[in-house]
């Protein structure tokens, strides 16, 4: 999703409307457009956390699975 942000950027602005407006370009909007930093970084850091968390239970998921087809 991050890596999208670029293409929208150039392509639509995140417009028209909202249609095309994602989490990295409201975090863009928010900070430059709206002068909402405090807005923006809260977002960015739960952004972040849910990351984490996704990444960690992708772990888990993958480890025991290795553990199953080991027999352990």
């Amino acid at each position: 999703m991050v890596s999208q942000f670029d293409i929208i950027y150039v392509t639509t602005k995140g417009g028209p409307g909202s249609t095309t407006l994602n989490l990295p370009m409201f975090l863009y909007k928010a900070a430059t457009l709206e002068n909402n930093y405090g807005k923006a970084n809260a977002v960015g850091v739960v952004q972040i956390v849910l990351g984490l968390v996704l990444v960690v239970l992708i772990q888990q998921l993958f480890r025991e699975k290795k553990e199953i087809r080991e027999g352990k």
